[in-house]
C-alpha cells in the first residue's frame, strides 16, 4: 500500500524555481523526427531568453488545482538494433510512455521521451517528448511495440527487437498553481529496481508539462522536422494565441499524432507537491494494486494493452535486463 508521505517545503520552493526555468543544456534524440541523436549544443543567450518567456506563458489562464484526466501509465524500452541483451540505457533505442485514460473518451497515446529517460527531478531537468501515435483502441498501438525485421544491402536481415515492459501504474494530469503537471505512481514493480531507476523512473513522480505550438519554429537543439507536426483542430490551435508553449488544458492535445511537449522534473512526492490531487492518485494506486493482485503483474500489463505476452520479454519487470 502507498504510505503517507512527508511534505517537503524545500522541494516545493525548488519546484517554484523550476517554473521560472533556469535553462540548462537541452538535448534531444529522435531518429524518427530526423533530429541528430544526443545533440550537445548549449543554449545561447537568445535561446535562454525565449525559453524563459515561453515557460512563463504556460502559467496563464488556468484555475486552481484540479484533476483534468486520470488513467493508467506504462513504460517500455526498445533495445538498439544489433544489441542482443542491453546492459544499460546506452544500449536502448527508445523509451516509451503509454497513457491509457479512464472513461474511454480520450485516445490512448504512445509517447516517445527523446532523451530515453525521464527528466531528473532534483535538477528540474527539461526533456522534449512527442506523441508518436494516438488511437481510440489501445490495441492499435501494438505495431509500434512489436519486433520488426528489415533487409539492408550491407548487413542483410536486421531485427528491431520488441519493446520490453518497464512498469505500470496510475497517472493524473493536474492543473496546479497555474500550470499543468503529469504525476504517476508505479504499481508494477512494487519497488523500482536499478533498471527502472536507470531511466529515472521512481516509485512516483510529478512533472510540469507544456504543449508546443506546431505553428511556431522549434529551437535548433530539439523538436520534430517540418513534415512531422501535429494538426490540431481550430478550437485547440486557437488556445495558443500565438504563444510557443501553453499548459496542457484540455488534455485533448495529446490525442493528436506528433503533439510535441516539454517535461520538467518537479517532485518525487506527489502528495507533497499536489496535495489532494496527490491523495486521489494514491487512492487510485491502491485500487490498481488490488486489480494487479487478481490478474498477476505480467497479465495486468499485457491484457490492459492487448499485447501478446510471448512477444515481449518481461525480465525488466523483475530487475533483469533483457
Amino acid at each position: 500500500m502507498v504510505t503517507t508521505r512527508k511534505r517537503n517545503l524545500k522541494e516545493g520552493e525548488e519546484t517554484r524555481k523550476a517554473r521560472k526555468v533556469e535553462d540548462k543544456d537541452e538535448q534531444a534524440s529522435n531518429e524518427e523526427a530526423q533530429v541528430t541523436d544526443e545533440t550537445k549544443e548549449s543554449l545561447n543567450g537568445k535561446a535562454k531568453e525565449e525559453t524563459s518567456k515561453e515557460t512563463k506563458e504556460t502559467t496563464s489562464g488556468l484555475k486552481d488545482d484540479r484533476i483534468i484526466e486520470t488513467g493508467h501509465i506504462y513504460f517500455f524500452y526498445r533495445p538498439k538494433v544489433g544489441v542482443d541483451k542491453p546492459e544499460d540505457p546506452d544500449d536502448v533505442q527508445r523509451l516509451y510512455m503509454i497513457l491509457k485514460p479512464d472513461g474511454g473518451k480520450s485516445k490512448s497515446r504512445l509517447i516517445i521521451i527523446t532523451r530515453k529517460k525521464l527528466p531528473e527531478i532534483g535538477q528540474h531537468a527539461k526533456y522534449w517528448a512527442f506523441v508518436k501515435k494516438a488511437a481510440n483502441d489501445v490495441g492499435e498501438l501494438r505495431d509500434e511495440l512489436k519486433e520488426e525485421k528489415y533487409e539492408t544491402k550491407t548487413k542483410g536481415t536486421r531485427v528491431n527487437q520488441a519493446a520490453r515492459p518497464l512498469g505500470e501504474g496510475v497517472y493524473a494530469i493536474v492543473n496546479h498553481h497555474n500550470h499543468s503537471h503529469i504525476a504517476y505512481i508505479l504499481t508494477i514493480p512494487s519497488e523500482p529496481s536499478e533498471i527502472q531507476e536507470s531511466f529515472n523512473i521512481g516509485k512516483e513522480g510529478s512533472f510540469v508539462l507544456s504543449v508546443k505550438n506546431p505553428e511556431t519554429a522549434n529551437p535548433p537543439y530539439a523538436g520534430l522536422s517540418p513534415n512531422q507536426k501535429a494538426e490540431f483542430p481550430q478550437e485547440l490551435q486557437e488556445k495558443f494565441r500565438g504563444r510557443r508553449f501553453i499548459s496542457l488544458d484540455p488534455p485533448d492535445f495529446l490525442d493528436y499524432d506528433y503533439c510535441e511537449m516539454l517535461l520538467i522534473g518537479a517532485s518525487g512526492d506527489v502528495v507533497g507537491e499536489l496535495g489532494k490531487a496527490g491523495e486521489t492518485l494514491e487512492n487510485m494506486e491502491e485500487k490498481d494494486e488490488v486489480n494487479v493482485t487478481k490478474l498477476g503483474e505480467e497479465d495486468a500489463i499485457f491484457k490492459q494493452l492487448k499485447l501478446h505476452k510471448e512477444e515481449h520479454p518481461v525480465e525488466p519487470l523483475h530487475g533483469e535486463w533483457s
